[in-house]
């Protein structure tokens, strides 16, 4: 299920490693920007939006 621009959480913390590309991530007052080969873990409950 894509959740894009949808604010949502999870029951379980969740790895994002983006492989080729940007992916940025927004939560509550801040984004997280992760580059080409590097992972950020969302903990669980953390309500967020891929963009």
């Amino acid at each position: 299920m894509d959740h894009s621009g949808t604010p949502h959480t999870h029951r379980k913390g969740q790895l994002i490693l983006s492989l080729r590309g940007a992916v940025s991530c927004e939560v509550q007052d801040a984004l997280w920007l992760v580059p080409p080969q590097h992972a950020v873990w969302i903990p669980s409950g953390t309500s967020h939006i891929r963009t």
